[in-house]
């Protein structure tokens, strides 16, 4: 079928022009360098209008799975306009993304199994690599081909190549000209000013966008198109015997790892038991601070909690069933060790809380901490599904999104301000730093200004004012500016407004 000719029709040639122009838009509204704020809910919109015209056009109607992924590429597209948070931002965008691939395979139902499971990994196997690459090329031959050999489609791929190879040429004669005659480049400065383009960073943008074109012309055509390639690569069929052949690793093996690693946390916890739950008695360690405390603790065994899941993971991925069944030494050794993972995440979890209570909150704090909740849940399911057969892939995804979604809408910075701010009101903590207060960015500063409408004259408030502001004193009287943000309307949002609001109202 991957040899087999393909013919395009009107449609698909529609489809690789809007998708030329969605690669272009890519670049230039700074979607993949998170660059962008009301313009990624744009994009968004522009490719998820385009690609579900196409489909339904094609015969494919919403179902309930679809509209689910559509909601959720809403909601996170919406959180560009609303907020201006770098970190959730820029993991929002692989996620968006990843839903969005998935959204296609929902509604056209190319899914191997047709619901959330194990063979959500032949999915994304299939989705984001077999169908893109194996169609990738078939945006230009839809281009150049058009329908039914009309010459619509090669019309538009002439008027493309066309604008690429005159841009750079007209600008070269231009600048010659310019440099020959005063007259016309006095009059080409003109022009330039009316238009304010940059036509060389447009062209380049362009050219970026190419693969980013053909990557979705060839998911959407491959998803839709049953002349498609890459379709049959991944089955059911082919990922169960692929699955079968992985479970070749001797049950001993995978015992003898999991029952040392269980061991060493059975001595572990006695050896240090009165230091590890001492966490849980607001105890300090003698000779230890605070800081050295929670921290060391916390980060190490989030480090262990990952270790724990990868060789999890791997005894059930590749140890040797019997009868169709993983070994029941595995199951057991398996449910033991999300026990001991789940106690020493309630530990780690207790150590934070301490150092938050001593040393405020940071952005940081609050990351791991979430993530380290959705590795407590994860646990969970995997120590009940030693026991009790159920879906659990459908139940650590479920978790997954609303963790993010939390994670995206959660204001975090804004509450790490509003928390360490009422804590350094009431005397409990210090004030941020300069450097802090300006990473946590426009969602601090509304915190930041009622804190600075109630404190009296003095150094902290004329720093806050500084933060806000961008305007900052030296010591000898004169007046230094912070260099603003690449502003304009494509990284417009509604948290920065409001920050930028009230740094004109107190300048």
């Amino acid at each position: 079928m991957d040899n087999k000719e393909v013919k395009y029709d009107g449609l698909d040639v529609f489809l690789a022009a809007a998708m030329v122009i969605c690669g272009f838009l890519y670049w230039d509204f700074g979607v993949i360098a998170t660059a962008g704020g009301i313009t990624v809910t744009m994009f968004t919109a522009y490719i998820c209008v385009i690609a579900g015209v196409y489909l339904r056009r094609r015969g494919f109607r919403q179902n309930r799975r679809s509209l689910v992924c559509l909601a959720l590429i809403a909601l996170m597209a919406a959180n560009y306009t609303i907020f201006d948070a770098v970190t959730e931002q820029s993991l929002g965008i692989i996620v968006m993304q990843t839903v969005f691939i998935y959204w296609i395979m929902a509604t056209t139902k190319t899914s191997i199994a047709g619901d959330l499971s194990a063979y959500v990994i032949g999915d994304a196997l299939k989705q984001i690599i077999i169908v893109p690459f194996a169609n990738f090329f078939k945006c230009p031959s839809a281009l150049a081909r058009g329908s039914k050999g009309r010459r619509t489609g090669g019309v538009m791929l002439a008027i493309i190549v066309g604008v690429c190879i005159t841009i750079p040429v007209a600008g070269f004669v231009v600048v010659l000209l310019s440099a020959a005659d005063s007259v016309f480049g006095s009059a080409m400065s003109g022009v330039a000013k009316i238009f304010k383009l940059d036509w060389l960073e447009y062209l380049g943008e362009l050219i970026l966008g190419l693969p980013v074109a053909f990557y979705l012309f060839g998911l959407i055509f491959g998803d839709a198109s049953e002349e498609a390639g890459g379709r049959d690569k991944v089955s059911r069929e082919s990922f169960d015997r692929r699955a079968e052949k992985m479970h070749s690793v001797p049950v001993t093996i995978a015992a003898i790892l999991m029952t040392v690693l269980n061991v060493i946390y059975i001595v572990f916890l006695v050896l240090q038991a009165s230091y590890l739950f001492a966490a849980f008695r607001n105890v300090l360690p003698e000779g230890m601070t605070y800081a050295g405390f929670a921290r060391s603790g916390f980060f190490q065994l989030c480090l262990v909690a990952v270790i724990n899941l990868a060789v999890v993971l791997c005894a059930q991925c590749f140890s040797r069933k019997v009868g169709g069944e993983l070994h029941h030494v595995v199951r057991v050794e398996t449910a033991v060790t999300a026990l001991f993972t789940i106690g020493l995440a309630a530990t780690a979890f207790r150590k934070m809380y301490m150092y938050i209570e001593t040393y405020g909150l940071t952005q940081l704090r609050v990351y791991t901490s979430l993530f380290m909740i959705f590795l407590v849940i994860v646990f969970v399911v995997i120590g009940l599904r030693q026991l009790v057969k159920f879906n659990g892939t459908r139940i650590v995804v479920a978790a997954g999104i609303i963790m993010f979604m939390v994670f995206m809408y959660g204001n975090i910075d804004g509450h790490v301000a509003k928390y360490d701010l009422q804590r350094y009101e009431a005397g409990t903590l210090d004030l941020m730093d300069e450097s802090v207060m300006t990473n946590l960015g426009p969602a601090a500063v509304p915190y930041l200004y009622d804190a600075y409408g109630s404190m009296a004259d003095g150094a902290d408030k004329e720093q806050i004012y500084s933060v806000i502001t961008g305007i900052h004193k030296n010591k000898d009287g004169s007046i230094e500016y912070s260099m603003p943000a690449n502003k304009s309307w494509k990284n417009w949002n509604l948290q920065r407004a409001r920050a930028d609001k009230i740094a004109d109202e107190i300048k």
